[in-house]
């Protein structure tokens, strides 16, 4: 549903979904990453750094079993970081 905000140009009605999916998930990386996402198209750039890195920390506790998803989320994860890197 979160993602649904952020398609139709809603990334505050993103933000209050996915921050209950966190709650709901705090140990999901996927989560943070998912926030990073909503952050970022809300125009927080700082915050939206700060839950890609979040991402990438909860990456090595995560317990997804699939490799590829983890790969996934680790690619998305840097490369919002390197474009906020060279926003900043």
């Amino acid at each position: 549903m979160g993602y649904e905000h952020l398609q139709s140009g809603d990334p505050k009605g993103a933000l209050e979904i996915l921050k209950l999916n966190m709650s709901a998930y705090p140990d999901s990386a996927n989560v943070y990453d998912s926030l990073s996402d909503a952050y970022l198209a809300d125009g927080q750039q700082d915050l939206a750094g700060e839950y890609a890195q979040k991402a990438l920390d909860k990456l090595e506790t995560d317990s997804t079993p699939n490799e590829d998803r983890k790969k996934l989320i680790r690619e998305s994860a840097e490369q919002k970081l390197k474009q906020l890197g060279a926003k900043q």
